[in-house]
């Protein structure tokens, strides 16, 4: 098995075709032949995804390497081969001849071979100069510089720093979340878990945030364990566990989770609700639907309907029938660290698009609350128009709701809610950027 082939064809699916990286990372690793590999076949997993991952992290910088060492425009394949390369170059400590040679013969299996000398020469005069430390200076000017450095696009770094200022957005834009995170499900506990963990020597950290979530180390696929296969563990980021718990859900609640694929939100809702009460599951795509389905067979999660459905499109059956109503609405994602292939893929153009949605959901979902019930609207970025414009223009167009103050356990995090907002910044609070907000239906 030739990880270098494997990790060019993934890379060109997630930069060329627009593929999400850990979707095609999933794909292309459930491949690999388990009874050729045998015993290396994690180490195989690892390597493709750390080569992968760290590419995307750092592309616009490696990109800016390669500029200054190749004239003209590239073809997509050599220019995917020299990305890897450089990666490992600048951030992998593999040896220098081992990456061109390994370059030059992915040149000659992309059916490029007449540019193997093209791809030998750049990756050599890359790494003498690495070795040197003579590689090009970064632009004088700050916001070009950030977008190289973290790769970011320019329309992010500007945002970030009008609304953060310099120092914290620099702090933003260049934290890194490299743990997975996982909870119990109910009935299994927080304390059955941990006592797991700690008996198989699995390095952890409790969340600061939400005490159910446990942090693993780098590298961990939880995946592939017994407890996750058998439906006593879920994995879920400790942000999008405290838009859950930040509903406040009781036993025998009604409950509706709007935009509820992949499910991770409602099977934890249901959790807090120790398997009571009623939650309704909608999702637009019927095969998301079906995987809804079958992670909450996998979780035990008995009183959860799945429902096909438009969240945008208001349903008079629903009007005043849920106690709380989770929107968590579709988004440009960018506060989720873990994802780095987000960062070049959003456009200022889909967040403008993605606003108008988010507000036809809000206000469609508001309905649906009960008269003295919670609207709760969340995103997983950081993008003032996706998150406080959308609630600022809502509240000003339905009166019959006001923000309200967080109902759970007051904690440094809680204590910043204010007009019932709550931004989670990844570099102040070790998670993933999220932005929630909490309003009460008015009791007439």
């Amino acid at each position: 098995m030739n990880t270098n082939v494997l990790a060019l064809n993934i890379l060109t699916k997630i930069v060329d075709e627009g593929a999400y990286a850990n979707l095609a990372l999933k794909d292309a690793l459930s491949e690999l032949d388990n009874n050729a590999l045998g015993n290396d076949i994690l180490k195989y997993k690892r390597e493709i995804t750390a080569i992968i991952y760290t590419t995307l992290e750092n592309i616009s910088y490696i990109d800016y390497i390669i500029m200054h060492y190749s004239k003209g425009r590239l073809h997509k394949k050599i220019k995917n081969i020299l990305r890897l390369g450089v990666s490992k170059l600048l951030y992998m400590n593999t040896p220098a001849y081992a990456v061109c040679n390994e370059c030059v013969n992915l040149a000659t299996i992309a059916g490029k071979s007449q540019l193997k000398g093209f791809v030998n020469g750049v990756l050599r005069s890359i790494s003498r100069d690495i070795e040197k430390n003579f590689l090009p200076e970064l632009p004088s000017n700050e916001i070009e510089r950030l977008c190289i450095t973290h790769s970011y696009p320019e329309w992010v770094v500007k945002e970030y720093i009008e609304r953060f200022g310099i120092d914290s957005a620099k702090a933003l834009l260049s934290k890194k979340l490299t743990h997975t995170c996982i909870r119990p499900q109910y009935p299994f506990t927080a304390k059955e878990l941990e006592g797991y963990l700690e008996a198989k020597e699995i390095e952890f950290e409790r969340g600061h945030i939400v005490s159910d979530i446990f942090k693993l180390g780098k590298g961990i696929n939880f995946a592939d364990n017994e407890l996750f296969k058998s439906g006593k563990v879920a994995i879920q980021s400790e942000s999008a566990a405290f838009v859950c718990q930040l509903c406040n859900v009781k036993p025998n609640m009604n409950v509706l989770d709007a935009c509820a694929a992949p499910g991770g939100k409602t099977a934890y809702l249901s959790a807090l609700m120790m398997n009571t009460g009623h939650i309704t599951a909608l999702e637009i795509h019927e095969h998301r639907v079906e995987l809804m389905k079958s992670t909450f067979t996998r979780l035990n999660v008995p009183n959860a309907k799945v429902i096909q459905a438009d969240a945008s499109k208001d349903v008079a059956d629903f009007h005043k029938q849920f106690d709380i109503v989770l929107t968590d609405v579709p988004c440009s994602g960018l506060g989720v660290l873990s994802k780095p292939d987000i960062k070049f893929q959003r456009t200022e153009d889909e967040v403008v698009s993605l606003t108008k949605l988010q507000y036809e959901i809000l206000s469609a979902c508001s309905n649906y609350v009960t008269d003295g019930g919670t609207l709760v609207y969340s995103t997983c970025t950081l993008s003032k128009r996706e998150n406080e414009d959308i609630v600022y223009k809502f509240l000003e167009n339905h009166g019959d709701f006001s923000p309200c103050d967080s109902e759970s356990e007051q904690n440094a995090l809680t204590q910043r809610i204010k007009d019932g907002m709550l931004t989670i910044l990844p570099h102040l609070d070790n998670a993933d950027g999220f932005f929630i907000t909490k309003m009460k239906r008015k009791t007439p």
